[in-house]
């Protein structure tokens, strides 16, 4: 949803949610927060300012400060400027970013691994071992790197075929790696050689 709001044109979301312990759907909160948390990394990754997304937490009872969450944070957004400011390229793509970025958080891997945020933090894995917020939020980029980075090739693959060295090109990313993701994406059954253009094999999203 957040990201749906970025692809409207917005320049900011404020997400303002019940204080820590006095959530109605008792961890509600702190859910909400690690996805909020996640996709403020997300946006980082693909190039807009993380700031443009915040998360407030307060009660029903405080109207003094909701109304300073709020300016402070309409303050904020007119400093940074309007959405896109940061990307120099052109708006299509920052759109392709968002898509990307949107599909990956729509994407089995990130759902699974954000909802079990919290309890690879407090209680461990099922091999009992705890994952400090450093270990964790390092894996989060990782993964998150990944999964956008496939989501982008997905997204290029969908317009044409296309060779690892004209995706690696476009996307400023490693042969090997563009290999790699290929490879996977392969495994999956969602993208298949199309042919052979000299001695580049050509691809194609399925």
């Amino acid at each position: 949803m957040i990201l749906d709001a970025f692809l409207c044109g917005v320049d900011g979301v404020l997400i303002l949610g019940c204080k820590d312990g006095e959530c109605h759907y008792v961890t509600g909160n702190m859910e909400a927060k690690n996805k909020i948390g996640m996709t403020s990394r997300l946006l980082k990754i693909i190039g807009i300012d993380q700031n443009r997304i915040y998360f407030g937490q307060l009660s029903s009872a405080e109207g003094t400060r909701f109304v300073e969450l709020v300016e402070n944070f309409t303050k904020r957004i007119k400093e940074i400027g309007a959405l896109g400011t940061e990307i120099k390229e052109d708006k299509e793509e920052l759109k392709f970013r968002l898509e990307a970025a949107k599909a990956a958080v729509e994407g089995e891997k990130l759902r699974w691994v954000i909802g079990k945020k919290t309890e690879f933090m407090g209680i461990g894995n099922k091999y009992g071992e705890m994952f400090t917020r450093h270990e964790m939020d390092r894996f989060l980029d990782g993964l998150i790197m990944d999964e956008v980075a496939v989501r982008e090739i997905q997204l290029l693959l969908q317009e044409r075929p296309l060779s690892v060295k004209q995706i690696s090109e476009r996307l400023k990313i490693p042969s090997n790696r563009v290999l790699r993701y290929i490879a996977g994406l392969r495994r999956k059954g969602v993208v298949d050689m199309e042919r052979v253009d000299g001695t580049s094999p050509l691809y194609r999203q399925l």
